[in-house]
């Protein structure tokens, strides 16, 4: 059953801009859902309206079965029984944590005798325990985000929404406050919407995501299913790194299963890849290759991946990253350039200049239409996101 119903959203800025363009999305009972996408896709508009701080133009928002936004209609903040947490923990700096999670509780006209056991009920849930009489100045960035979700969690709200409350937070504790963040929501049970810009956050903490671009909703899966198949060439360049390849379809299997692509542009033009319904023969795609499916190996006999078979293409090596844990490894296959992840085992015997060969199961190759490609299919030239060059080959 749906906790939060959002029907045709639609919010207008100005008669120039409309930051919502009939977002539609349906949030389960107790389920973790973020909003992901670049700044002014709309994620945050999208969240300040279920919290009652936005009007809306059109469309519906429907949480627990009542309505709380329609146009001409917009339930008060106050009485929505919504918990907002935020960047900035909005803690007040003169009370003790105590004080701060019991202030909202008075509000809520709880009695006194039940306050006192709540808050404690609260912080054990945050693992704050005996950090009551502290005051925000003495504690963590992280103690100090985990007593602003202790406070919204004190008063049982219908949904939890979570407004990028990470962001100030240094890299290591950030990752640690994701774990703990999903932990505390899967303990409780609250449904909860997470507004991020950060791809890495919203795949380790969410159920599911819902990628957002220009007002308008891109993709709804699971992490898996955004990353291993992405519908879109803004979907696949926007979670994580992918080589994207510019290719026509040939042939499909008779299963179904795996096609036939002629990339352009290169000497060793066919490659077997996967296929998908709603891409026929002779239809122009990239191929979406992630950096992690290409193995690095000697020199050896290629394939083009025949059904069964791998893909093994000759490539030379461009640079080698040593970047830790993982490693980038920049190959010259035929005129394309690839990136390929390994670990720093695999960089042992391993130098630039070297003729190896890049593998990678066909079934790791998948096609998006080129129809929303961001790139020229007729040029050949290198597109850069974050600082990272993404091959693009046309």
């Amino acid at each position: 059953m749906s906790d939060i119903q959002i029907k045709n959203v639609v919010k207008e800025y100005s008669p120039t801009f409309t930051a919502l363009r009939g977002v539609s999305i349906d949030v389960a009972d107790g389920e973790f859902v973020s909003l992901l996408g670049p700044s002014g896709c709309g994620k945050t508009t999208l969240l300040r309206s279920i919290a009652g701080l936005e009007d809306i133009h059109g469309g519906s928002i429907v949480v627990k079965g009542k309505v709380l936004s329609e146009k001409g209609y917009t339930m008060p903040p106050e009485r929505r029984n919504v918990g907002l947490i935020f960047q900035s923990y909005a803690l007040w700096p003169h009370m003790t944590v105590f004080k701060n999670i019991a202030y909202g509780l008075k509000l809520h006209g709880w009695k006194k005798a039940d306050i006192g056991p709540r808050v404690a009920e609260v912080l054990k849930v945050v693992g704050l325990e005996g950090l009551e009489h502290r005051y925000p100045s003495q504690l963590s960035g992280g103690q100090m985000q985990r007593v602003a979700v202790a406070r919204s969690l004190a008063a049982a709200p219908s949904v939890l929404l979570f407004d990028e409350p990470l962001s100030n937070l240094d890299a290591k504790l950030r990752e640690s406050m994701r774990v703990e963040l999903r932990r505390i929501q899967k303990e409780v049970g609250t449904t909860a919407v997470y507004v991020t810009h950060d791809q890495a956050e919203a795949m380790v903490i969410s159920d599911r995501i819902v990628l957002m671009n220009q007002g308008e909703i891109v993709q709804v899966g699971t992490a898996k299913e955004l990353y291993e198949t992405p519908e879109t060439m803004f979907a696949a360049k926007f979670l994580g790194f992918a080589n994207m390849l510019a290719a026509r379809v040939i042939s499909t299997d008779a299963g179904g299963d795996l096609a036939r692509f002629e990339l352009e542009g290169i000497q060793a033009p066919i490659i077997t890849g996967r296929a998908r319904k709603d891409v026929l023969v002779n239809d122009r795609v990239h191929l979406s290759l992630r950096p992690e499916a290409i193995r690095v190996g000697p020199r050896r006999d290629t394939s083009h991946g025949l059904p069964g078979r791998e893909v093994s293409l000759p490539a030379s090596v461009e640079d080698i990253i040593y970047a830790g844990n993982i490693c980038d490894v920049f190959l010259d296959a035929s005129g394309l350039r690839l990136r390929a992840q390994v670990t720093p085992g695999d960089l042992e015997g391993l130098s630039v200049g070297d003729d190896v060969t890049a593998v990678f199961d066909p079934r790791s190759v998948w096609p998006v239409p080129a129809d929303d490609a961001t790139a020229s299919m007729d040029t050949v030239g290198v597109a850069e996101e974050d600082g990272v060059v993404a091959a693009v080959v046309g």
